[in-house]
């Protein structure tokens, strides 16, 4: 299934925390590597796909900002 996350912060340059959002409800945290993005700032929006409580897929969109605020 297709979610938006944010970005919710960088820790220590090496993880990338992103909240999961379902209807403006954060429903899941994942720290992913910063190396699988590292182009994100705190409070980017992208896409996520989740498989069995697991991200498979992260699509960054510069456009999103727009799209969803």
């Amino acid at each position: 299934m297709c979610y938006r996350a944010t970005v919710d912060r960088i820790v220590d340059e090496t993880h990338v925390v992103l909240l999961v959002e379902l209807e403006q409800e954060t429903i899941a945290q994942y720290a992913v590597p910063r190396s699988e993005l590292p182009t994100v700032q705190e409070g980017d929006r992208v896409f996520v796909v989740g498989k069995s409580d697991s991200l498979v897929l992260i699509r960054i969109n510069p456009q999103i900002r727009t799209i969803f605020d």
